[in-house]
């Protein structure tokens, strides 16, 4: 995170080990490759952060990431939602390489990045969290039900991930981009929904594992104080 005294040109709002951790690192990325100014703010969602009016007031949703900025006649703007915010990040400040320059490959980012975002984070990942929000009823019963099922989901998926990352060192093209950041973010996902990720998918892990020695990702890591594996 910049400490430079210039006023920050982005506010990220995160919560560690959450989706917020790919905008995070994306824009260690930038400060460090070609010197934006920006700062964090932690809403912790496990002590309820973002469920308290100061967040609301920033995003109603009671979600994170969400990023402020300001637009070129100097007014606040909030952007949310993951995919988004590093699309957008990219796009502003193409010097630092975040997006691919090609514009097939550069679309084939979008196109991960979405599948990451729906089928692999909302009907994989998120069901297998809380299972308690995709059904009215009580039943524990019915809730392990929707959790095995978004556990096959993610496993399905991984396993598709795995084979097409064999011998990669980044997941599009040859530099690093908002789709690695994101993958980061799933592997570790992928280990708290009980999957032993380096065992079952071991390309992931390898990818995974080289990301981890880049300093801007190690550095957000250790900030959030979260472990991948």
């Amino acid at each position: 995170m910049s400490t430079a005294a210039a006023a920050p040109t982005y506010r990220l709002f995160h919560s560690p080990g959450a989706c917020s951790l790919a905008p995070h690192i994306a824009l260690e990325m930038l400060a460090e490759r070609c010197g934006v100014v920006w700062e964090g703010v932690r809403v912790v969602i496990a002590d309820g952060a973002n469920r308290k009016p100061e967040y609301l007031a920033v995003n109603p949703r009671g979600r994170v990431p969400a990023l402020s900025f300001r637009d070129a006649g100097g007014a606040e703007q909030i952007l949310t939602e993951s995919t988004a915010i590093l699309q957008f990040l990219a796009s502003r400040h193409p010097e630092g390489g975040l997006m691919p320059s090609d514009p097939i490959a550069a679309i084939r980012a979008v196109e991960f990045l979405c599948w990451l975002a729906t089928t692999m984070h909302q009907t994989g990942v998120r069901t297998v969290f809380r299972p308690e929000r995709f059904t009215t009823g009580t039943d524990p019963a019915a809730h392990a039900g929707i959790a095995e099922q978004g556990r096959i989901t993610v496993r399905a998926g991984y396993a598709e991930l795995d084979a097409s990352l064999a011998g990669r060192r980044y997941a599009i093209g040859d530099r690093f981009s908002v789709v690695d950041a994101m993958l980061v973010v799933h592997y570790r996902w992928g280990n708290r929904c009980a999957i032993d990720m380096r065992r079952d998918y071991p390309n992931f892990a390898v990818l995974v594992d080289g990301l981890r020695a880049i300093p801007a990702v190690a550095r957000v890591i250790a900030r959030e104080g979260v472990q991948v594996d």
